[in-house]
């Protein structure tokens, strides 16, 4: 399922690059699953920043990450 796969590539960068923290993982569609192209692991918390609005989409309140 494509949901599974863009969950595990992400979690393989992750995991590959020993992050710890929050970070924003950009990916595409790339033949059987998906690419990583951009990791930024110092994603802004501002309220209107890609990080803060990817959370928002997900349902995600961005206070859960910032009282954390």
């Amino acid at each position: 399922d494509k949901k599974e796969a863009m969950i595990r590539a992400a979690h393989d960068a992750y995991n590959a690059l020993g992050l710890s923290t929050h970070a924003c993982i950009d990916m595409i569609p790339h033949k059987e699953g998906y690419m990583v192209v951009n990791i930024d692991t110092t994603p802004s918390l501002h309220k209107e920043s890609r990080f803060v609005r990817a959370l928002e989409a997900t349902g995600v309140d961005i206070g859960q990450y910032v009282h954390a």
